[in-house]
């Protein structure tokens, strides 16, 4: 990767997906997202990749969105040939109007339910619940992330912490009614989660209770095709992407 975008180094022993800590019969859906981050990278030239990862430091700092000349050390032409594979790829939520990127997972330039903040960082808006731990490919391990998301039935926030430890497994600190908290997975075909206008990405909530997630599913019936998570299982989902994407960063092309 490029000089002053230093993205956080995993080893490729911790893949091994342990069924036991999802919900029942979600070990595919699962296999499923982190496969098509991975397919989705690894297609991607090495330049492609730096200029995604660019991306990713660029929302992080600023929360505004990303344009070509934003990204100047390279010719506007190579930008734009990249943001047209990220594209292609599902990568990335171009706005053809601005033309400019508004999100690229897991870091969005619009305001969003979700809100993450590392230490000598400011405030970051993410695309979903579960993209919040994976700000910690950019921030870094061995210290505490907090994420905000708030409940769409309710607007009560949901307040925890997360860190990646030594083992490179990600650690939990939230308060015991955290217990209590669902969280809504969406069912894909192929594991594509995108991040376009009304993207099922930004479907993806953290609710402050059962009752609040079942009150919520009245007035979206889109929600029945999907299952529910705790925020234990939620955090081991998103560990597993975590994973998923350095992995397919570090592979050579």
């Amino acid at each position: 990767m490029e000089r002053g975008a230093t993205l956080l180094r995993l080893s490729r022993s911790n893949m091994n997906l342990d069924a036991s800590r999802l919900p029942p019969g979600e070990a595919e859906n699962v296999k499923k997202f982190v496969s098509f981050v991975q397919t989705r990278i690894e297609k991607l030239a090495r330049l492609d990749r730096i200029i995604y990862t660019m991306i990713w430091t660029n929302l992080a700092r600023t929360t505004i969105p990303v344009t070509p000349r934003v990204l100047s050390k390279y010719r506007e032409e190579t930008v734009n040939f990249a943001f047209q594979r990220l594209v292609e790829n599902s990568l990335i939520w171009f706005d053809d109007e601005m033309q400019a990127v508004l999100q690229c997972p897991p870091f969005s330039a619009l305001h969003t339910h979700h809100e993450v903040k590392a230490f000598g960082w400011e405030r970051a808006y993410v695309c979903s619940i579960i993209d919040a731990p994976l700000s910690l490919l950019v921030y870094g391990p061995n210290a505490w992330l907090k994420i905000e998301s708030t409940c769409p039935r309710s607007g009560e926030i949901l307040t925890y912490r997360v860190k990646l430890d030594s083992n490179q497994h990600l650690e939990l600190d939230a308060a015991a009614e955290s217990a209590n908290w669902r969280i809504w997975i969406p069912r894909t075909e192929n594991g594509n989660l995108p991040v376009e206008p009304m993207g099922i990405r930004s479907r993806i909530h953290g609710f402050n209770t059962q009752t609040d997630f079942e009150t919520y599913r009245q007035y979206h019936p889109e929600t029945n095709a999907g299952t529910l998570y705790n925020i234990e299982q939620t955090l081991y989902l998103s560990e597993c992407l975590l994973h998923g994407f350095q992995q397919a960063l570090e592979t050579d092309t």
